[in-house]
C-alpha cells in the first residue's frame, strides 16, 4: 500500500546562494548557470501561502496536476522546442512523476507523465531562490512534482532550464517492510547477500562520485559501520543525521575485476544496496566510536583479503599526505613510517577529500575504513575512505624506536622460507626524522650458523644461507638499540632443499608455438612498465614475462630464476598488420636462486638509432631485442596530463615510452635532459600500428640505473 505525503515548500530566505558548478548535468547540460535564473521582483511566483490551502494535507497526485495551471509535458517540450536557445520568457507549471534525480546538489532529475519525460536543468525552492540541496524537504524519484519552469534547448535537446519546486507529493516506496530484519549493523555485516535488513545508525560521512554527486554513506551504530550504496539516500541526508534504511545485504565487486577478485580470496566491498530511506532526524550527531578498534595502516593492508574487514572503520595514527596530479589530486594515508600507506579511494578526482587538506603533512588520529580491494591480474589491493580526522599534535613515543625500527624497517627484511641464498644486504641503523628518531641500531643473530648466517664486509651485513638436505627451522634474533636500551624480536625462518630445476632458453621460448606451456631459465634484466611483470634474459635472447606482483617483490636484476607460462603473442585483434607484443604471460616463479649474475649482453642491438626504432614495422617482431642508444629522456607535462619521451641527441627524432604516466619512470628523472646511454626494449601491449619504448637501463657515464619498479628491492 502506497502512503501519500503532501509537501508545500516555504520560502526561504537566504542570504547567500551557492555557486553552481560549470559541470553541473551531463552531456546535455547548459553552460548557463542556474543561479542567474533568479528572478526579478516582476517574476515573482505565487508563494507557497497563496498555493496551498486548509486542505493541502489532503491533495492527492490526481488532485495536484488540478491545482495549477499545468500544461502537459509533450507541450512543455513542444514549446521548449520553438523557444529554442534562448528560452522562454514565461514561465510554465508542469505536472509529473520523478524518474530520476541524476544530481542530488543542483536538483538535476527527469520527470515524466507515463508517455513523455523532460529533462530538468536544476531546481529550486518556490521562491527561486534556495537550491535543491538547501530545501528542508525535497522531492526524490518516484515522488509526484509541480514545478514552476523555464524552458530551452541545449544542443537541440528539449529541457526545463530553471524549475521552482512549487509542491510535491511523496510516494512511500512499495515494498513491505515486514520483509525486512530488523538488526545491529554488526549482525548485518555478517549476513548473507540478498539478506533483507532494516538498520539504524548515524551517517558519519558521505561519498561521492564524479561531480560531486553524494553516491553513499557510512552509516555507524554502537556496534559497528557498514557503507550504504545509494544516490537517492545519500542526496537526501547529511553528516550526522541519525537515520533508518531499509536495504540489501551486499558483497560487490566490479565485474570486470570478480575472477581476479576470486584469484585473491576478496569476496567484495561489505555494504547495503538498494536502499530505501526510512526515517531521519536530521540531527547532527557524533557517530559512536566506542567499538572502533585500534590498528596501524601496515596492519590493515596486511590483512588477507579473505578477511571480511571493507567498509569497517578503523583507528589509526597516520600521516597525511596530499600529491597533486594532472587534474586530480591523490590524498595518501601512510603510516607513521612515512612510506607505508595507500591513497584514499576517489571518484571525483580529489575533490571528495579537499577537506584533508588541512592535515596536510602531519600524523593525525584517522578514523577510516578499507573500502574496497581493487583486484586485478597481478595484485590487489585496498583503498582507504578517511571518515574522520582530528589533529592532537601527534608526538612518537621514543622510548618506542626499538620497536618501531623493527616492526617498520627490519623483519620484513626476511622471507618466511629460502632454498638458496639471497644475499640479502640488511638495514643495520634507522632514523627517521619526522618521529624524531635519530641512529637506532640494528644487530642480527641466528641461533643456526651452519644453516643462516650474517656476513659482515665492508661495514655491510649481509644474510648469507648455506644448502640443506631437509627442512630447517631457524631462529633469527633481531635486537635494536637507541640510547642504550635494547628492544628484540624473533623470527622464524624455514630452509628447505635447494630445488633443482632447469628450463628451455629464452630462444627456444620465443620460438616457441602460441599457446604452449613453457619452462624457462635466465636472469632478471629489469622491471616492466605499467605491466606486472619483467624482462628475463640468457645469452641467447630476451622476452618480457607477465606475472602476479606479489611474486615479483622478491625479484631483482641478476637473480637467476627458473619461471613457468604461456608463449603469447599480446594482442587483442588477429591483425596480420601488427605482430604485437611476444611474451611469457601467467607466469609463476619456479624457482629463485637469487644472485647477482653478470647479465648477458652478446645480443645487444648497438647499430640503430631512436629514429630507426622510432620506424620500426609493427607487422615484425622488434619486442625481443635490446637496443642500445645515446639520447635524451624528456619529461612532458601539461595540466591534465604527464607523459615522458626519449629523444636523439640532435633533437631530430623521438620516441615515447610505454606508461600510464612519466612518474612510472620517475627513477630516471635525474638524469632528465641529460645525453645518457640507453638501453631500451620495444613493447606494444595496446594492439597499436607503432612501438613505443620501455628503458631498461640508463648512465650518463657516472650514475647507471636499472629499471626496478615492480620489485621492493
Amino acid at each position: 500500500m502506497k502512503n501519500k505525503k503532501l509537501i508545500a515548500l516555504s520560502v526561504l530566505s537566504l542570504s547567500l546562494l551557492l555557486p553552481c558548478l560549470s559541470s553541473c548535468g551531463n552531456d546535455n547540460t547548459p553552460t548557463s548557470n542556474p543561479s542567474s535564473e533568479t528572478p526579478t521582483t516582476s517574476e515573482q511566483a505565487p508563494t507557497s501561502e497563496e498555493v496551498t490551502s486548509e486542505e493541502s494535507s489532503e491533495v492527492t497526485s490526481s488532485s495536484l496536476k488540478d491545482k495549477y495551471e499545468c500544461i502537459s509535458i509533450e507541450e512543455a517540450l513542444s514549446l521548449a522546442t520553438q523557444a529554442g536557445s534562448s528560452g522562454t520568457s514565461e514561465r510554465y507549471y508542469i505536472y509529473g512523476r520523478i524518474e530520476t534525480v541524476s544530481n542530488p546538489t543542483y536538483g538535476e532529475m527527469t520527470i515524466t507523465d507515463g508517455t513523455h519525460s523532460i529533462y530538468v536543468y536544476g531546481t529550486y525552492g518556490s521562491d527561486g531562490e534556495a537550491r535543491y540541496s538547501e530545501l528542508d524537504e525535497k522531492p526524490v524519484a518516484g515522488d509526484d512534482v509541480v514545478i514552476y519552469a523555464l524552458l530551452s534547448t541545449y544542443n537541440d535537446s528539449p529541457q526545463v532550464k530553471s524549475g521552482w519546486i512549487m509542491e510535491f507529493v511523496h510516494n512511500e516506496p512499495e515494498i513491505n517492510i515486514e520483509d525486512y530484519q530488523e538488526t545491529t549493523i554488526l549482525n548485518a555485516r555478517s549476513a548473507a547477500k540478498g539478506t533483507k535488513v532494516k538498520l539504524t545508525g548515524v551517517v558519519a560521512t558521505i561519498t561521492y562520485a564524479d561531480g560531486m554527486i553524494p553516491n553513499g554513506v557510512y552509516l555507524v551504530d554502537e556496534t559497528s559501520s557498514i557503507y550504504v550504496y545509494g544516490q537517492d539516500l545519500a542526496g537526501q541526508v547529511k553528516k550526522g543525521n541519525t537515520i533508518t534504511v531499509a536495504g540489501e545485504k551486499d558483497y560487490w565487486i566490479l565485474e570486470s575485476e570478480q575472477g581476479n577478485a576470486k584469484k585473491f580470496g576478496y569476496g567484495g566491498c561489505n555494504q547495503i544496496s538498494n536502499p530505501i530511506l526510512l526515517e531521519n532526524d536530521k540531527g547532527t550527531t557524533d557517530f559512536n566510536k566506542s567499538w572502533i578498534e585500534e590498528s596501524t595502516v601496515k596492519e590493515i593492508l596486511n590483512t588477507p583479503f579473505s578477511d571480511d574487514i571493507t567498509t569497517k572503520i578503523y583507528k589509526v595514527n597516520a600521516l597525511i599526505n596530499k600529491v597533486e596530479g594532472s587534474g586530480f589530486t591523490n590524498y595518501y594515508i601512510n603510516d607513521i613510517d612515512g612510506v607505508t600507506g595507500q591513497y584514499s579511494y576517489s571518484q571525483a578526482s580529489g575533490n571528495d577529500f579537499s577537506w584533508l587538506d588541512e592535515f596536510d603533512g602531519k600524523i593525525c588520529t584517522v578514523y577510516l575504513a578499507a573500502h574496497n580491494a581493487k583486484s586485478t591480474a597481478s595484485s590487489a589491493f585496498y583503498r582507504f575512505v578517511p571518515v574522520y580526522v582530528q589533529d592532537d599534535s601527534y608526538k612518537f613515543d621514543l622510548t618506542k624506536s626499538g620497536e618501531y625500527a623493527i616492526e617498520y624497517h627490519a623483519k620484513d627484511q626476511f622471507k618466511p622460507s629460502y632454498n638458496a641464498s639471497p644475499d640479502t644486504e640488511l638495514v643495520t641503523t634507522v632514523s627517521n626524522e619526522l618521529l624524531g628518531i635519530d641512529n637506532v641500531t640494528l644487530n642480527y643473530t641466528s641461533n643456526n650458523t651452519d644453516v643462516i648466517y650474517f656476513q659482515e664486509t665492508e661495514g655491510k651485513v649481509v644474510l648469507k644461507v648455506n644448502e640443506v638436505s631437509s627442512k630447517t627451522e631457524v631462529t633469527i634474533t633481531i635486537k635494536a638499540t637507541y640510547k642504550g636500551t635494547d628492544t628484540t624480536k624473533e623470527v622464524k625462518v624455514l630452509v628447505e632443499p635447494k630445488i633443482v630445476a632447469n628450463g628451455i632458453s629464452v630462444k627456444e621460448a620465443i620460438d616457441s608455438e602460441d599457446g604452449s606451456e613453457v619452462q624457462v631459465e635466465g636472469i632478471v634484466l629489469s622491471s616492466l612498465v605499467n605491466r606486472s611483470g619483467f624482462y628475463i634474459i640468457d645469452e641467447t635472447g630476451v622476452v618480457a614475462v607477465l606475472m602476479d606482483a606479489d611474486a615479483l617483490k622478491d625479484l631483482a636484476p641478476g637473480n637467476h630464476v627458473v619461471i613457468k607460462g604461456t608463449k603469447t603473442h599480446w594482442k587483442k585483434e588477429t591483425s596480420t598488420a601488427i605482430n604485437g607484443q611476444t611474451c611469457i604471460s601467467d607466469a609463476t616463479l619456479v624457482v629463485n636462486n637469487y644472485g647477482e649474475h653478470e647479465i648477458p649482453e652478446n645480443h645487444y642491438v648497438t647499430n640503430m638509432s631512436i629514429a630507426d626504432l622510432y620506424n620500426t614495422d609493427p607487422a615484425e617482431d622488434w619486442t625481443t631485442k635490446v637496443f642500445v642508444v645515446q639520447g635524451i629522456i624528456e619529461l612532458v607535462e601539461t595540466p591534465y596530463y604527464t607523459n615522458i619521451k626519449i629523444s636523439s641527441v640532435d633533437g631530430e627524432a623521438e620516441l615515447n615510452l610505454y606508461c600510464s604516466g612519466a612518474g612510472q619512470f620517475s627513477q630516471f628523472f635525474d638524469l632528465a635532459n641529460k645525453e645518457v646511454t640507453l638501453e631500451i626494449m620495444l613493447c606494444n601491449w595496446n594492439d597499436k600500428n607503432y612501438y613505443r619504448g620501455c628503458i631498461v637501463s640508463a648512465t650518463d657515464g657516472t650514475t647507471t640505473i636499472v629499471n626496478t619498479l615492480n620489485f621492493d628491492n
